[in-house]
Formats: structure tokens, sequence, C-alpha cells
């Protein structure tokens, strides 16, 4: 990372880290009391090695999930943005693996203070996902 990345360059680094890079880099970018805020169908996490574990479970449960910018939206300290990810369900995760590719969209908020993300947003298409992966969505 440079000497002051802007916070575009810091979202695009974590997104680097979603996708493969060298998770101590995480350490350099989120703030010390970094804490996301996931959705009902995506994990939160509070602190640096909380993140850390939720991108090695991430990359365990699809290890060739790759997360592709679509849309950015940025002011000053603030960036939303737009993404999709792709990868196949092999497993160990919360359930047993499928084996099937998938995609799915999802948008994420930051917020950045004294540079570093401070703050994580997440929101997924869960349910979109989840059929693509072959689970059956049932009313009660």
């Amino acid at each position: 990372m440079s000497a002051n990345p802007t916070p575009a360059g810091l979202v695009r680094a974590l997104m680097s880290v979603a996708n493969g890079a060298d998770d101590a880099l995480l350490a350099e970018i989120l703030a010390a009391d970094f804490t996301r805020h996931g959705d009902p169908l995506s994990e939160s996490a509070t602190g640096v090695d909380a993140a850390r574990s939720l991108v090695r479970k991430m990359r365990r449960d699809m290890p060739d999930l790759e997360v592709t910018l679509l849309d950015e939206l940025s002011a000053a300290e603030r960036i939303a943005i737009r993404w999709r990810l792709s990868g196949t369900d092999s497993g160990p995760g919360d359930y047993p693996p499928t084996g099937r590719h998938a995609t799915a969209d999802g948008m994420s908020f930051f917020e950045v203070r004294d540079g570093r993300i401070a703050r994580e947003w997440t929101i997924v298409d869960g349910i979109t996902l989840l059929t693509r992966l072959g689970f059956r969505i049932l009313p009660p």
C-alpha cells in the first residue's frame, strides 16, 4: 500500500484480499476497531483478526472465489460499491458442500477514518446465491 492510500484504493485492496491476496494486508488497510456489519445471510466481524478469519473462511468454502467490482461511488471518506461474487461451493462450510458454481451480486458501504477502513456494511443477494448452489427455499 502507498503511504497515503485513497479510500477507493483501500476498498480495492480489501477486494484483492477476498480474491486471494495475502491477508496480512488487512492489518495495513483496516482500522484496529474495524467493524463489518453483515446482513442476515452474511457474517459480521469486529477487529482485524475477525476480518482475517472471515476472509479465510470464505476462501476455504469457495477456494476459487472471485469478487468483481461492478460500480463505485465515493464522497470524501465514504465509498459505496456494487460487486459480483462467483465461486464453487466445495466446503467444508456451515453446511455440506454442493460442488456447484454460482454467482450473486451484493453491495458494500465503507467509512474510512485516518487512512483506514473503519466500518463496512454489506448486503449480499444470499437467496439467489443459495438457490444457485442448489438449496431450496421453502416457506414455513
